[in-house]
């Protein structure tokens, strides 16, 4: 290791709440699927396939217009602040000169069409067996593991380091595995992490501070953000070679996440969403590569209907409050969310929760 600045050896100094599992439920599914009514998704023209796994469609195009630097910035501010509804799900594969996502094959209610795990290399300039690639939030273990060599093979390049953007399992639940098999260190936001991992708790080899991260001779390096919100130990992750950053579950393309209480803070995650707005404006980020779901191409619209959403959230729970409905999760649940899946009650009841918490602090409850 050399040159790294943004992290330290023997995780010590790091306290904190473990993070569960959670995207925002039907209606505010976030990672669960396509949003609900409110948030008026805008549905996308059904795409080809096209190679390495990129489908060749309008994501795909604005892709490559961004990487070369033809992409017309004035028109993509004029754009709606609404989500969009994928017709077909996120495959996967090569999404810029450095950047590939291979997606798990771990579809659910709560992780979309599944985690993408991140590699970052650059192939062009390999010269031998000693050149390596970063692997950001590889998960599940098993399947999931072996695709990832599989894929750092073909590209003739080894697995330098492990990064974590947060400590939920379907980010974290192969590092271990991962990082046994190849030697690899393991960066993360916590001291111990995977504690609703299947693998079980973990210590990390070095934490992911605020700052520049340089992880091994050759490595491109990262500028490292704190993100709290969705959990209270999110961070991004900032390729400022490419402007593209990796947010975890922070925002999406196809809809909002899970504010995850008591882990996850409201007020935390309107600062976050402010922070990634100014990031994009000063044109350090162009492109957003989300835990979940397509890479979002226009980053000031999923950002502005992110919040868009949570605010009009926070009106109807104050509008249920007012109109007699206990204040109590349960019942706003059953109030606000008319027509959720109540396999997913459990995840909407932490929003629910962070948004009381947000009302209270606020003088508003």
């Amino acid at each position: 290791m050399s040159g790294n600045n943004a992290f330290e050896k023997d995780a010590t100094s790091v306290s904190g709440k473990g993070a569960a599992l959670g995207k925002e439920a039907a209606s505010e599914k976030g990672a669960a699927g396509a949003p609900g009514k409110d948030a008026a998704p805008e549905k996308e023209t059904t795409p080809k396939k096209g190679t390495a796994g990129i489908p060749e469609n309008s994501v795909a195009n604005r892709l490559k217009a961004i990487v070369s630097g033809d992409f017309d910035e004035e028109e993509a501010q004029e754009q709606d602040a609404t989500f969009i509804a994928d017709e077909t799900p996120w495959q996967g594969g090569r999404v810029s000169n450095l950047v590939t996502c291979v997606r798990a094959n771990n579809p659910s209610p709560m992780t979309y069409a599944g985690t993408n795990t991140w590699i970052v290399t650059n192939p062009e300039k390999v010269q031998g067996e000693d050149t390596q690639a970063i692997v950001i939030d590889p998960s599940p273990e098993g399947e999931q593991t072996q695709r990832i060599l599989d894929v750092c093979a073909e590209m003739g390049v080894k697995v330098g380091a492990i990064f974590l953007t947060h400590d939920h399992h379907d980010h974290t639940a192969g590092a271990r595995e991962l990082a046994n098999k190849t030697g690899a260190p393991i960066y993360g936001p916590k001291e111990e992490m995977g504690a609703d991992a299947p693998c079980g708790p973990f210590k990390v080899d070095y934490l992911l501070q605020e700052g520049l991260l340089y992880p091994f001779e050759g490595a491109p390096i990262f500028e490292v953000y704190k993100l709290p919100g969705h959990s209270s130990d999110s961070m991004g992750l900032l390729l400022s070679e490419e402007q593209l950053m990796f947010v975890g579950d922070v925002v999406f393309r196809h809809g909002p996440t899970v504010v995850f209480y008591p882990d996850g803070n409201l007020g935390d995650y309107l600062a976050s969403l402010d922070l990634l707005e100014d990031l994009v404006k000063l044109n350090k980020v162009r492109i957003f590569c989300p835990g979940h779901g397509y890479p979002v191409t226009d980053p000031l619209r999923a950002i502005e209907a992110t919040r868009k959403h949570r605010l009009e959230r926070l009106d109807q729970v104050k509008e249920a409050l007012e109109s007699g409905v206990p204040c109590n999760a349960d019942a706003l649940f059953d109030a606000v969310y008319e027509g959720v899946d109540e396999n997913l009650r459990w995840a909407s009841l932490r929003s629910i929760e962070a948004q009381l918490v947000y009302l209270r602090c606020n003088n508003e409850l």
